[in-house]
């Protein structure tokens, strides 16, 4: 009887130390998100030092300029805005790149 009761506690307490988890293996981080490493980040994507923080993110490989389909394609970099850089017009470019300039 005690073996049958400790069959069923090691059953019911999960096996996913053993690589039967219920919740999903594939990397979900995004452009920006804290990691440890590039398997941590989602395909195309790399975990990599940026001079933002005193940790390593997710970023895309593609640097500002340069062609793409969505944001995680772009490199993860800010302007002196603070803003990302954005998948916009098919190009990694930040949003005031789009905006027209004023002349004084």
């Amino acid at each position: 009887m005690r073996i049958l009761f400790l069959a069923l506690v090691f059953a019911l307490s999960g096996l996913s130390g053993c690589g039967f988890s219920n919740e999903s293996s594939l990397p979900s981080l995004q452009n920006g998100a804290r990691c440890s490493a590039t398997t941590d980040c989602i395909r195309g994507m790399s975990c990599e030092i940026t001079p933002y923080y005193d940790w390593t993110v997710c970023s895309g490989p593609t640097d500002r300029g340069g062609a793409c389909t969505r944001d995680t394609d772009c490199k993860y970099v800010r302007n002196e805005l603070g803003l990302p850089l954005r998948c916009l017009q098919g190009l990694c470019i930040y949003q005031s790149d789009l905006q027209p300039q004023l002349n004084p």
